[in-house]
């Protein structure tokens, strides 16, 4: 696992079953009934749950983007596809920079999967899915990441943002191949 640094702070990538479980924690906390009731109380409250939306959206793209990209060096070390571990690496580590003009979703969704595969792209294997995440990236992600924030939806318009997450998650489980851990093998004896 690569280590990075940046003037005193010590990183490394974000465990994958981490991202999977706070996404899990996300879905179900944001999308209860009683937090909405909640929010409806008073003008203050309302304003804090906002930016807990706009907060869960970030930790929701921010999410997928790391784990694809955990996916697709877990699975190239152990399908061949014409890369090395480094070379696998070197283009995780930053897809935009790796693939330019393939905008951030093309990167994530598509660009990235295609060294495994071309048929696992997201715009090969589900069409109509990268369609949605393309234009969720246009009209959500972009602007979260570039100064907006969530100040009105619904329960339900967060139930379907949370759909396509769950969808893209459906999508890279059936092509991610986890890493055999240790423990985990049979006993050979």
């Amino acid at each position: 696992m690569a280590t990075l640094y940046y003037r005193g702070h010590k990183m490394t990538r974000w465990p994958a079953l981490n991202i999977r479980n706070e996404y899990a924690l996300l879905r179900h906390e944001m999308i209860r009934p009683e937090a909405w009731e909640a929010a409806q109380r008073d003008a203050t409250t309302r304003t804090k749950f906002e930016y807990a939306i706009t907060a869960t959206y970030h930790r929701c793209f921010l999410g997928a983007e790391a784990f694809v990209c955990f996916a697709v060096f877990a699975t190239g070390l152990v399908v061949e596809c014409g890369l090395d571990a480094k070379s696998l690496h070197d283009k995780i580590i930053n897809p935009m920079a790796s693939f330019p003009g393939k905008g951030t979703a093309g990167a994530f969704y598509d660009a990235l999967p295609s060294l495994l595969s071309p048929d696992i792209a997201l715009s090969v294997a589900d069409p109509a899915l990268h369609s949605e995440i393309r234009t969720l990236y246009k009209e959500l992600r972009n602007p979260l990441f570039h100064g907006y924030q969530v100040v009105e939806c619904t329960r339900t318009d967060m139930v379907g943002v949370f759909e396509h997450f769950d969808a893209l998650y459906a999508w890279m489980d059936g092509w991610y191949v986890p890493p055999v851990v240790e423990r985990d093998r049979p006993d050979p004896t």
